[in-house]
């Protein structure tokens, strides 16, 4: 029983030394925790009687575990996704994408005036 837990000791510190898996891992629960904020929030606030309403239901415990499980699955899943779309990346040095030359063949061109300003900040 020993030599078992010490193979999924050794598993967890392998998974968690990789520094990806703790930066997803940490930002989960960072989003989790303010998943449980602003469903408190909720519950603090009452808005529309929703409050209330929860107390005064009879099944107001499996209604608070959803609450709760949904604020914690969507913040915890937006802000680790936010976290992995803002990894900085080695190769974010080349030109690909739409950047401004895109944006500017689609909008019309700027009035005389506004060219000028900008000519004359540029300066």
């Amino acid at each position: 029983m020993n030599r078992e837990t010490s193979r999924s000791d050794s598993f967890l510190a392998r998974r968690f030394s990789d520094p990806l898996v703790r930066y997803i891992v940490l930002n989960w629960l960072i989003g989790m925790a303010t998943g449980v904020v602003g469903a408190l929030i909720v519950l603090a606030l009452n808005p529309l009687g929703f409050r209330t309403l929860l107390w005064s239901s009879p099944d107001r415990y499996i209604a608070l575990a959803l609450l709760f499980g949904g604020f914690i699955v969507t913040f915890g899943g937006v802000v680790c996704a936010a976290a992995v779309m803002n990894l900085a990346r080695d190769d974010d040095d080349d030109d690909r994408g739409g950047g401004p030359g895109l944006l500017a063949r689609l909008l019309p061109p700027p009035p005389p005036a506004l060219r000028l300003a900008r000519a004359t900040v540029r300066r």
